[in-house]
């Protein structure tokens, strides 16, 4: 990857610790940084993800919404805000899946899922993929969220 003469970057080399080859990584940062509201999970600008595709950021939204348990009301303040952290960044996560919406499209184009990851979820279960469905699952952490059921 090369950058540009007005883009920043990062460069991280090491050697493999499973089989000692030479390793280097390079990340391309935004122009401007962002900086979300306090307490508020954010991923993204809103414009596809470079690093993740679709399938993944949809596998990232189901581990954190599927670590939080379903009955919440014992929980103490310290594991309750755990809980509220986990399913804002489920609700984050679904935002940078729906990122890779076209605005004259109803659902996630199949060749925006690359890697082989998010190849498996989407195969799993390519109506996840569906616009209003994305946005159901998302709005409904986000009320949760809101709710304070949470």
């Amino acid at each position: 990857m090369e950058f540009g003469d007005d883009e920043l970057g990062s460069r991280y080399d090491g050697e493999c610790p499973a089989c000692g080859a030479a390793r280097e990584f390079l990340f391309r940062l935004p122009a401007e940084a962002v900086f979300p509201p306090a307490g508020v999970v954010v991923y993204g600008d809103g414009t596809p993800s470079e690093l993740l595709d679709p399938g993944e950021w949809l596998w990232v939204a189901d581990r954190y919404a599927g670590s939080v348990p379903a009955d919440t009301s014992g929980l103490d303040d310290a594991a309750r805000a755990q809980v509220r952290v986990r399913i804002g960044a489920a609700a984050a996560a679904m935002d940078e899946v729906l990122a890779f919406v076209p605005t004259d499209a109803d659902a996630v184009p199949p060749d925006a899922v690359r890697s082989e990851l998010g190849r498996a979820v989407y195969e799993e279960e390519p109506g996840r993929f569906d616009r209003d469905r994305l946005e159901v699952i998302r709005d409904t952490y986000r009320a949760l969220l809101r709710a304070g059921s949470v």
